[in-house]
């Protein structure tokens, strides 16, 4: 198949780290939202100590996994999705590519204006 890579494995199903800590970020907030709900069901005396446990660990998880992921890119001097810088290296380059065409047709233009205006001038001086 033209998508393996040469272990025989799908690129698309590969195993990283982000997509490890993803998965542990999920399964971490959804086993603490079932126990939360078991012992709300359960227990009265301790579940509003553990409902804001949850809602900590709510903003807590994701920030650290958050942490976590854009650390990982900064060691390894990758982009990833908690990179601080929006756009992909390959849309700055065409950015910059746009932006001097522009200035070069800006030029141009203005240098064909430029001769137009010495034109004018030279038959208003012969009239």
């Amino acid at each position: 198949m033209a998508n393996q890579n040469q272990e025989g494995q799908n690129p698309k199903n590969k195993m990283t780290a982000k997509r490890i800590a993803a998965i542990l970020g999920i399964v971490l907030l959804f086993g603490l939202y079932i126990v939360t709900l078991i012992v709300a069901i359960v227990d009265r005396g301790s579940s509003g100590k553990l409902f804001m446990a949850c809602l900590i660990a709510t903003v807590a998880v994701p920030l650290l996994l958050w942490i976590y992921i854009w650390m990982y890119g900064v060691m390894t001097n990758k982009h990833t999705i908690a990179s601080f810088d929006v756009r992909k290296p390959e849309d700055i380059a065409a950015q910059v590519s746009l932006e001097e065409a522009m200035v070069k047709e800006a030029k141009e233009t203005a240098e064909a204006g430029a001769e137009d205006g010495q034109e004018e001038a030279e038959e208003d001086a012969d009239a």
